[in-house]
């Protein structure tokens, strides 16, 4: 899309993260970057999509390229922005570097435990509860960033719910309570469980995470008797794949390996 896009003679720019999210659309005049606009979509010939937008509308400058801008977030009485529950979504990512760190690095020689991430509140109905009650394999690590924030939970009139117990707390109790009991359950279950308690997410304290977790995966691979430092299994599909894939020099293993499909 980018090739077709800079042979129609398209200006490349970077537009700023709080505008909005990029994305390339195809167009009947050809492959248009552009942003998702309130107004409609801004055409490279000046017009304007029907059934979008109205008059009045501020447009951009640049050719092919509409902005929109997102209405401001609702502020709660008690909030102060960023992330009142201590949990951040964008964490997940770092629960995927985790597993490739101690799965590259422990399982070989038919040793090591399974890695898997897991993120709560969210799967507590499913991987939590095999944490809690199936097989005893595992120990637990738990990471806790403390809240940004205060997020007030409101009152309701009419106690619909029966939650009004918890008027006027903050929702970072709510979260801990979460947590606490959440461990409590899992350590009465028979899962060993490591609690890691850290400021709020910022470049220092996931640097000090990363550094942390890196050491003690060395120390563990060398603890189990495996070299933390090579990847044999990789190594042994990337092989299968040149092979199937036809690379030069790979024309006898690429036999073998199509005789057994």
């Amino acid at each position: 899309m980018k090739g077709l896009a800079d042979a129609e003679g398209y200006e490349e720019f970077v537009v700023p993260d709080a505008v909005g999210r990029p994305l390339f659309r195809p167009h009947r005049r050809g492959p248009v970057a552009h942003r998702l606009r309130r107004g409609g979509y801004r055409r490279p010939d000046g017009g304007r999509r029907p059934g979008h937008g109205g008059p009045g509308r501020p447009r951009c400058g640049q050719p092919g390229l509409a902005v929109r801008r997102r209405p401001p977030r609702p502020v709660y009485p008690g909030q102060e922005g960023g992330n009142p529950g201590g949990v951040r979504a964008s964490f997940r990512f770092f629960g995927e570097w985790w597993k490739q760190l101690f799965g590259e690095t422990e399982g070989k020689d038919g040793k090591a435990l399974f890695p898997a991430s897991v993120e709560f509140t969210a799967d507590l109905h499913s991987m939590g509860q095999y944490i809690q009650q199936g097989q005893r394999l595992m120990f637990e690590t738990v990471v806790r960033f403390e809240p940004k924030g205060t997020f007030l939970i409101p009152d309701d009139p009419e106690n619909v719910d029966g939650l009004n117990f918890l008027s006027g707390k903050p929702l970072s109790f709510v979260a801990e309570q979460a947590l606490r009991g959440t461990i409590l359950a899992h350590v009465d279950g028979g899962v060993p469980n490591i609690l890691i308690r850290m400021p709020q997410i910022s470049e220092s304290s996931v640097g000090y995470l990363i550094y942390f977790f890196e050491y003690v995966c060395g120390l563990s691979g060398y603890l189990l008797g495996v070299n933390p430092f090579d990847q044999p299994g990789v190594e042994a599909y990337k092989k299968n794949m040149f092979a199937l894939l036809g690379k030069p020099g790979y024309e006898e293993m690429k036999q073998k390996l199509e005789s057994r499909l």
